[in-house]
C-alpha cells in the first residue's frame, strides 16, 4: 500500500506540504538515456543530447596512442638522444625542461643539447618522410 502524504511527512520529520512535493515525483514518467529521441530509424538517443564534462573514449585513448607512437620514433634515435628529447619536450614528465636544465641533467652544455635537438628533429623528419613514402607504396 502506498503511504499517505501525512505518513511520509511523519517518517521524514518534515511538514506535510514539503512531503507532498515528493509524492508527485513517483508518478512522473521515467525516461531511459538510451531511448531514441525520434521515432523510426534514428540512432540519436537522449544521452547524445546531454552535455558532459567527462572525456570521451577517444579523448582518453588518442593521447596515449600518440605518446606511444612518439616514443617509438624517439627510440630510433638511440637511448641518449631519445632521453634528451623526452626531457626537453616533457614527454615522460609533468613539465618540459629548458635546454640548460636538460644539459645539467645529462652533464652537457646547453649548446650541445640544442645541437642534439636539431639533429634529432632532422632525423625524425626523415624517418617520417620514409614511412609516408612506404605507406604510399
Amino acid at each position: 500500500q502506498t503511504p499517505s502524504v501525512a505518513e511520509i511527512a511523519r517518517s521524514l520529520d518534515m511538514p506535510e506540504e514539503r512531503a507532498g512535493e515528493f509524492s508527485g515525483l513517483s508518478q512522473r514518467t521515467t525516461l531511459s538515456l538510451e531511448m531514441p529521441i525520434y521515432e523510426g530509424n534514428s540512432r540519436d538517443t537522449l544521452q547524445d543530447t546531454v552535455a558532459s564534462d567527462d572525456p570521451s573514449g577517444e579523448e582518453i585513448v588518442y593521447p596515449r596512442q600518440r605518446k606511444h607512437v612518439i616514443l617509438k620514433y624517439l627510440k630510433s634515435l638511440g637511448e641518449r638522444d631519445s632521453t634528451i628529447m623526452q626531457d626537453y619536450y616533457g614527454i615522460e614528465r609533468e613539465e618540459p625542461l629548458t635546454f640548460r636544465e636538460v644539459g645539467d641533467l645529462h652533464g652537457l652544455k646547453k649548446q650541445r643539447i640544442q645541437q642534439i635537438d636539431k639533429e634529432a628533429r632532422r632525423r625524425l623528419k626523415k624517418i617520417s618522410e620514409l614511412k609516408a613514402l612506404h605507406d604510399d607504396l
